[in-house]
């Protein structure tokens, strides 16, 4: 091993010194052992041909995202401004005037002595439940009273009212006259929340599939006529009755349990309005239900006019 091992040194050696002789060029050792065989090359590509896509992807990722959310906000239906839905949102005060069934809608066959049944409503109110007592008889009327229990029954099992009172809302009620306490107290849990919201949309829905989305609107609108109505608690309800009717109108070939589910969807989702903590509308799935705030009592300005109510509940 000795003796093989020194002949190629003296080899070496021997190649060296004529190498410096003649004036040629030594071989470089050193690039040829780093210089990759044919398949190493080829790996090594692929590997920085990989590293170079996943850099141009990176680069462009920001940029991809920020697209994307820009289509979809863009594709996504826009939540009016709740300031524009408290000032559009209101009718003016209506009149007010005692109220009982009469057949046929006719001023000369009252029935409020037969049936017990003589209320204040507004006059329009008044007015459209005479119409409908004509178009409908008093089995139409006697519809139109079902579908009020309906709706409380169906808010009450679906969204059922809250038992205990947030502490913002007794801080509220603590400001209000000590008389006013209890009866302020016994309305909250079905007022200005998530069950009052699904309550008036589901209501809406109901009256539009069995008499009509114009009569509806105007009756559901001359119901918020009363003198005094806080401007926010009035906003809330025309506003959610307006999203009731659109729900029925859109499918007018659902039963009742599918408005109900579909009214329900609309709450969940934040196509519903209810009162916040701080007295003032907020988006139903902005606020947990059960901690709805008491609607700010401030009366409204001005309003779109009384409905006419001359629409007909055929």
């Amino acid at each position: 091993m000795t003796t093989i091992s020194m002949h190629a040194a003296s080899a070496g050696t021997a190649s060296t010194a004529r190498a410096l002789q003649d004036g040629s060029t030594l071989p470089d050792d050193s690039s040829a052992a780093a210089a990759p065989q044919p398949a190493a090359t080829g790996l090594w590509d692929t590997a920085l041909q990989g590293l170079r896509t996943l850099r141009e992807m990176a680069t462009a990722l920001p940029t991809q995202l920020a697209q994307a959310v820009q289509q979809m906000t863009a594709q996504a239906p826009r939540r009016p401004d709740l300031a524009d839905v408290q000032r559009t949102y209101q009718t003016a005060d209506d009149t007010t005037a005692m109220w009982e069934p009469k057949a046929f809608g006719a001023d000369w066959l009252p029935l409020g002595w037969v049936r017990g049944d003589r209320r204040e409503l507004t006059t329009t109110e008044g007015q459209l439940l005479d119409n409908l007592t004509r178009d409908r008889g008093l089995l139409g009327l006697q519809r139109f009273e079902a579908i009020a229990d309906q709706a409380f029954a169906t808010a009450d099992s679906r969204v059922p009212r809250p038992g205990t009172l947030p502490p913002a809302v007794e801080a509220q009620i603590a400001q209000l006259p000590p008389d006013e306490q209890a009866m302020a107290r016994r309305a909250w849990p079905a007022n200005d929340g998530h069950n009052d919201a699904f309550r008036h949309a589901y209501w809406n829905a109901l009256l539009a599939k069995n008499f009509g989305a114009e009569w509806t609107q105007q009756f559901a609108t001359a119901h918020e006529g009363l003198p005094g109505n806080g401007a926010v608690r009035e906003a809330m309800d025309l506003y959610n009755n307006a999203i009731g009717r659109q729900i029925a109108e859109a499918n007018p070939g659902a039963s009742d349990a599918e408005l109900a589910t579909l009214v329900q969807a609309a709450l969940d989702r934040g196509d519903l309005v209810v009162v916040g903590a701080d007295g003032q509308l907020a988006w139903s799935d902005r606020v947990v239900p059960g901690q709805h705030g008491m609607a700010d009592p401030t009366a409204g300005v001005g309003g779109a006019p009384v409905p006419a109510g001359d629409a007909s509940a055929q």
